[in-house]
């Protein structure tokens, strides 16, 4: 999968996540770097194996009729034993908006990340225009060319640290309840009757417990 608020510091099909799990059948990518395993859902690899085409298979079928956020129900099924053997790929490899705005949550903010998702924005443009505030513009005003230059000093930027990115836009609102809801989530995923609680009672009905603006 390719989400438009992705911003590919490097090719993550020259990664080869996948080797360094080769016994899994889908490497997920995760929502946070502590916590368990919440799957952000933006990007995975998927093997062609019958255990990944069951996983998906299941997934389509139990989210045509039933409300609750893709990722948190993913990550419920990479909690069935015997469907599918989930891997992650590392957050300080793909990351998101807890890079910019939360670095305490991350064991290294050194680490400089390959990919970074500008989510977390519940209003409509919101992740685009936060991005062209942060410097992550790369589209003339005629909206199909191209600005090499742009991508460049984006590039720069990221390696250089993420205290030379420009951070114009402050956390939203969601962003915010987004970052307290993990919050829980970690705390939750320190124990094992808990995370049992977490995965099989309040993950399957997740948009009941959120209240975003």
């Amino acid at each position: 999968m390719i989400q438009q608020d992705t911003f590919w510091r490097e090719n993550l099909l020259d990664l080869n996540i996948e080797i360094s799990q080769p016994e899994a059948d889908i490497i997920f990518d995760r929502a946070a770097e502590s916590g368990g395993n919440l799957i952000a859902g933006g990007y995975y690899f998927a093997r062609p194996t019958c255990a990944a085409k069951a996983f998906f298979k299941q997934l389509s079928y139990d989210l045509e009729d039933f409300y609750t956020p893709d990722n948190t129900y993913m990550t419920i099924l990479c909690s069935n034993e015997g469907l599918a053997t989930c891997g992650h790929a590392p957050f300080s490899m793909i990351t998101n908006y807890l890079w910019l705005t939360e670095p305490s949550r991350l064991s290294s903010v050194k680490s400089v990340p390959s990919l970074i998702q500008f989510d977390g924005d519940t209003k409509l443009g919101g992740k685009l225009q936060k991005m062209k505030a942060l410097g992550f513009d790369f589209v003339e005003n005629d909206g199909k060319t191209c600005k090499p230059e742009s991508v460049k000093a984006a590039q720069e930027a990221v390696v250089k640290s993420r205290k030379s990115i420009d951070q114009k836009a402050s956390r939203s609102y969601s962003q915010i309840q987004f970052g307290v809801y993990q919050w829980f989530i970690d705390q939750f995923y320190k124990s094992a009757p808990t995370k049992y609680l977490l995965e099989k009672f309040i993950f399957p009905f997740a948009h009941y417990f959120m209240i975003t603006i």
